[in-house]
């Protein structure tokens, strides 16, 4: 309820309700509120966050509530009959096909309006295609299945369409379908789909993995014995592609040499479970004239570059022009050219304009990429979308420079001794009570938070020095007394702090094959946390401690071991005011204080973390190419420590082994991974 009181143009809500979409445990309470959020705000975020939750509510519960049907019905009203704006319709539809599972089984309507959205000859091709799409986690119910056939067979559709309705076919596909496809598929005109389907149903008949069994068997009985058909040039036409675990596709269509279509999805198969880890997928159209006016046979690069090369031959000794002319044969052709280029800027300025020209003639290129991290999609971005960042982006970094003084911006870069504070004033309250004396009484209340840094950066050619310390505190301050302007200004005041304060001075080297990262061990404690309590009498402009009502102190210093070199240690200290009955309670006792700090043991002077690259060559006559990744922690001191992880990778095998190695503590652990037919075999050797 308070989010909808903001205005609808606030990125605050979104960016609020976004992250309430990422709750790991959600209720129907929760889907309810989000559903009233998106009726009020249908945002892309908004409408995302709605999604996850109920795809994550569905997926751990494994039944529907009332609130998942509304919001279904909710969805089904947005569609309407897919021929409103284009790009809420889209995103609709994309928002539909995260939480398929949940509310295309619950709702006859919205299966309608997708199933409407999918026919509608109106409806843009994005939309079309998101609505095909719709149905990819899902089965296809057997009252819908023709009209995917339909679209599928219609070579006058655009092959990204017919590949969208393919897909979702062949997850489950019927004896007379295949045997249809196949039929078909030996005259069908558009070689763009045809590539794509006979690679499919070769990575399927290819493949060793038990869940394709029966899908195999399927297409085999459907082939009846023949050939599907040989694969084409996977650079011009569009392809499926199966590595192991990973797999994607790439669109073309017509002769174009940009595919309008990447997508690339990562499944991890291990110890019996499948996990969806990632998928990217880009989408763009209309490239081709802007990348025919920068890099085409007479585009902007290619000709400037020519014209200058020509200019500088023509303006060097005649030794070095001929040995120009013998490394770049063009500069002997193209005399015409040539001849044209006494005048280098004119002619830059020219391919310009010309350049320019072409762009403003040429249509506007649109492009969309999503992401979807472990079965959730996270939202798309389109070209305006880019366009909208890039411009914010770069107004940020316009101003950045004059949000600090150039001095200040030069020594954080050039020196490593820097101290950087900002004072921040969050609430600053008060309020007046009457007294019988006639003087009011103040009561007021401010907080003041107070972030900064020590430190900075020197860059040298050999070692780099980094010295980074934040902190940052906070105040509260409560006064309690008299206060006129001018005549009267006293009583009490109770300061409360919490402050923190930790760094790390690093020092970077780096060589050819090799990083390593020195970090001095502190010589003095590390405040973690440190609050303390004060009272103060405010009389005028004088400020007198208070001294505490009994002298029964406590204090309580605890240090343990933290990990090498370093021990945590903690106190307490406060006026123990317990037997004193006319003693007031805490904190109104006196002056108190806790500390959280690490403190060096002295056992270490350093830290340092090395990584080092080396690239071996193993096996019969040194064939097999194996990277080496080695990662080694050190504590030096009196007695140092080692920590050791070595990673190979065997290109020949691919085949990836890493140990970890503690000798200290004695710790000797390795794992294999090696990748074989899609299939992830994992062994875990541990040495006795």
């Amino acid at each position: 309820h308070i989010l909808r009181t903001f205005d609808t143009a606030d990125i605050e809500v979104d960016a609020t309700v976004f992250a309430l979409g990422l709750i790991s445990n959600p209720s129907a309470l929760l889907i309810n509120d989000l559903l009233e959020m998106a009726k009020y705000k249908p945002s892309k975020p908004i409408m995302y966050a709605l999604s996850n939750i109920v795809k994550r509510f569905y997926k751990v519960e494994r039944k529907t509530i009332p609130e998942i049907h509304s919001v279904a019905e909710f969805m089904a009203s947005q569609l309407g009959d897919c021929t409103g704006v284009k790009d809420h319709t889209f995103m609709t539809l994309r928002v539909i096909g995260n939480m398929a599972p949940a509310v295309i089984p619950v709702s006859p309507a919205l299966r309608t309006a997708v199933i409407q959205c999918v026919k509608e000859p109106a409806a843009s091709q994005i939309v079309q295609q998101a609505a095909i799409q719709v149905y990819r986690q899902i089965p296809v119910p057997d009252e819908t299945r023709d009209v995917f056939m339909q679209v599928l067979l219609d070579n006058s559709n655009p092959v990204q369409e017919r590949i969208a309705a393919y897909l979702i076919i062949m997850k489950d596909p019927q004896p007379s379908e295949l045997t249809q496809l196949i039929n078909v598929l030996s005259s069908e005109p558009d070689q763009q789909f045809r590539s794509f389907v006979i690679s499919h149903i070769t990575n399927i008949l290819s493949s060793t993995e038990s869940e394709t069994e029966a899908l195999r068997q399927k297409i085999q009985d459907a082939l009846q014995g023949n050939e599907i058909g040989p694969t084409m040039d996977p650079i011009k036409f569009s392809r499926n592609y199966k590595i192991g675990s990973v797999q994607g596709n790439m669109i073309f269509e017509g002769v174009s040499y940009l595919p309008k279509e990447v997508m690339l999805e990562m499944t991890l198969r291990a110890f019996g479970f499948e996990i969806d880890m990632m998928e990217i997928g880009i989408t763009g159209e209309k490239f081709e004239p802007t990348i025919e006016a920068l890099f085409g046979e007479n585009g902007f690069f290619p000709d400037t570059a020519l014209k200058t090369m020509y200019f500088v031959s023509e303006n060097m000794p005649e030794g070095v022009s001929e040995i120009l002319e013998n490394a770049i044969p063009a500069l002997k052709r193209n005399r015409m050219k040539r001849e044209t280029s006494n005048n280098l800027v004119s002619e830059v300025r020219q391919n310009l304009e010309k350049m320019v020209n072409e762009l403003k003639t040429a249509p506007s290129p649109e492009a969309m990429v999503y992401l979807k991290l472990l079965g959730n999609e996270l939202g798309y971005l389109r070209t305006n979308d880019i366009v909208d960042m890039a411009f914010s982006a770069s107004t940020l970094i316009d101003k950045m420079p004059k949000m600090f003084p150039h001095e200040i911006l030069k020594s954080l870069m050039t020196s490593p001794d820097n101290t950087i504070s900002a004072h921040y004033i969050f609430m600053d309250n008060q309020f007046f009570l009457p007294t019988v004396t006639g003087v009011p009484l103040r009561i007021a209340l401010s907080g003041t938070f107070t972030p900064g840094f020590k430190g900075g950066l020197q860059i040298a050619r050999d070692m780099s020095t980094v010295t980074f310390m934040p902190f940052g505190g906070i105040e509260f301050v409560t006064q309690v007394g008299s206060y006129i302007p001018e005549y009267v200004n006293s009583g009490l005041e109770m300061h409360t702090n919490f402050f923190h304060e930790s760094g790390v001075k690093a020092k970077v080297s780096m060589g050819r094959d090799h990083v390593k990262l020195t970090i001095p061990a502190p010589s003095t404690p590390t405040k973690l946390i440190q609050m303390t309590n004060s009272f103060v009498a405010v009389i005028g402009s004088n400020v007198k401690m208070l001294p505490p009502v009994v002298k029964d102190t406590v204090e309580l210093n605890k240090c343990t071991p933290s990990f090498i070199g370093m021990k945590y240690c903690s106190a307490l200290q406060y006026t123990d005011a317990f037997s004193h009955e006319t003693a007031p309670y805490f904190p109104l006792t006196g002056d108190s204080k806790f500390v959280v700090e690490l403190h060096p043991t002295g056992e270490v002077t350093e830290y340092t973390s090395t990584v080092t690259y080396e690239l071996l060559k193993e096996g019969d006559e040194g064939r097999q190419k194996v990277d080496v990744l080695k990662f080694i922690l050190k504590a030096e001191g009196a007695a140092p420590t080692e920590a050791q992880l070595v990673m190979k990778y065997n290109r020949e095998k691919n085949v990836i082994t890493a140990d970890v190695q503690i000798p200290d503590i004695d710790v000797e652990v390795g794992i294999r991974l090696g990748v074989i037919d899609g299939n992830t075999q994992a062994k875990e050797l541990i040495p006795s």
